[in-house]
């Protein structure tokens, strides 16, 4: 009887521990499922990230580049250089038909008018400060 029961104790553990051994290869194999959609999804996101910020770079470069042309045509024209000064303006004309040029441009100046105004609202708020300060 005891042997009966030893026997039949060592077999449902053996029964359970198999049991849990393939649970547990169905869950990681189920959460690996899942973690693949999700490294897939995020590839995607990374990728269009990656493509946007290779847009963006390109349009800054070409942004400092206008402003380099820009300055030195300034230069070269207040120096009476008219030829070489035409030259630069002709490929700064260039530039300034570039689409995504114009709206980097554009966005560029509304980020310098936001914080123009920022400031303007920091400065006035510190001048009401010390108003508030001295008064006391």
């Amino acid at each position: 009887m005891k042997k009966i029961i030893q026997v039949l104790f060592t077999l449902a553990i053996t029964l359970i521990f198999t049991f849990n051994g393939f649970a547990k290869d169905a869950y990681i194999q189920h959460n690996l499922d899942k973690l693949a959609k999700k490294a897939e999804k995020r590839l995607r996101v990374i990728n269009k990230e990656l493509k946007k910020q290779e847009k963006e770079e390109k349009i800054r470069k070409k942004l400092d580049e206008v402003n380099n042309l820009y300055i030195q045509a300034e230069i070269l024209y207040n120096q009476g250089k008219y030829k070489e000064a035409k030259a630069l303006y002709l490929k700064l004309k260039q530039y300034v038909k570039d689409s995504d040029v114009k709206v980097a441009a554009r966005k560029k100046k509304k980020e310098l008018e936001t914080l123009k105004k920022q400031k303007r609202r920091e400065h006035r708020a510190h001048k009401r400060t010390l108003k508030k300060k001295r008064r006391k």
